[in-house]
């Protein structure tokens, strides 16, 4: 399992593709602990196409057939780690999300503890999903997909400032899509 990160418009500082190995990813709620530096750390949103069947040189027609679920994901980064998607913890991975069961167009809420509620969108659940078709087939070209890939485009909610303790909680149409618990 791979996860290819289509980092089009995330920031300036970013290759276009960035890719994280599967021991990368932090699973179902686990913690992120913050790495023994001065730096400062943000986590940054992603919204995810989970591969279901293998593929290569997929067409933008055929591109949905590949997923039947989404999930939310967070990317935490510092500004000087320039091998930030290599590193253990570079993606925490939300529960995945039926296709199926999104409406067509929803809102993100994001809880912290001691803070008011942030509520992003709507979002129109066809335009994210045309931008996943298109990460599929970009990612294809590049290498085959296979089940549990992650395909990464960046989710329109600002990032969150990360320090120890720093938990909190995204929600897509009242259903929890990212637990993220720092340590």
């Amino acid at each position: 399992m791979k996860c290819v990160a289509l980092t089009y418009g995330a920031d300036s500082q970013s290759r276009p593709i960035e890719m994280a190995p599967d021991s990368a990813v932090v699973y179902r709620g686990n913690p992120w602990f913050v790495p023994d530096t001065d730096r400062r750390w943000q986590a940054s949103f992603w919204l995810a196409a989970v591969i279901d069947r293998l593929g290569k040189n997929i067409s933008a027609r055929f591109a949905r057939r590949y997923y039947n679920n989404v999930c939310l994901a967070a990317h935490p980064a510092s500004d000087a780690d320039a091998e930030q998607w290599l590193r253990d913890g570079a993606v925490v991975k939300g529960p995945d999300i039926a296709l199926a069961s999104l409406p067509a167009e929803f809102s993100a809420r994001l809880e912290r503890a001691g803070a008011e509620p942030e509520v992003f969108g709507p979002f129109d659940t066809a335009d994210l999903l045309a931008r996943l078709d298109d990460a599929v087939v970009t990612a294809s070209a590049l290498a085959t997909v296979k089940t549990g890939d992650l395909l990464l485009i960046p989710f329109p909610i600002p990032d969150v400032p990360l320090c120890e303790r720093t938990d909190f909680q995204v929600y897509i149409s009242q259903t929890q899509a990212l637990k993220f618990k720092t340590r």
